[in-house]
């Protein structure tokens, strides 16, 4: 589940959404691209354990924590021609768990309408096992 929020956004925010909105897909894992209203440039990310961290924190005040002050600005992205490979050496050096995929090939400005998903580290291992375990059978 990838969301949308706004930089002077707060964790408060996020948790009214998504628990009175979206409260089917909590059991997803929850990756939110903090962004720029007008442009959409996505500025930076934060995930479930970045927020589970926040909270562990700041238990008296989390919900007042602005996203810009929290967020990681050092989002990396993969764009539909990266390969498995090319994301197993992107979660290597970066400490990554999680990878955003947006397809360049689209003519929009609009960040949100280019992402394609969201790629997880956990994943790809299971990826990689399965085909591991396909070659000797």
């Amino acid at each position: 589940n990838i969301y949308l929020f706004h930089p002077n956004d707060t964790l408060n925010d996020i948790y009214k959404y998504i628990a009175h909105e979206h409260y089917s897909t909590i059991d997803k894992p929850l990756y939110i691209l903090v962004a720029e209203s007008i442009t959409h440039n996505i500025l930076g990310c934060i995930t479930e354990t970045d927020i589970i961290k926040i909270v562990e924190k700041y238990p008296k005040y989390w919900g007042r924590i602005p996203l810009k002050d929290i967020m990681t600005t050092n989002l990396i992205c993969l764009t539909n021609n990266y390969t498995i490979y090319d994301a197993m050496s992107l979660f290597a050096s970066t400490g990554h768990k999680y990878l955003p995929i947006y397809d360049e090939t689209t003519s929009s400005v609009d960040y949100e309408s280019r992402m394609i998903g969201l790629l997880s580290l956990k994943y790809c291992l299971k990826l990689i096992d399965d085909l591991f375990h396909q070659d000797f059978k």
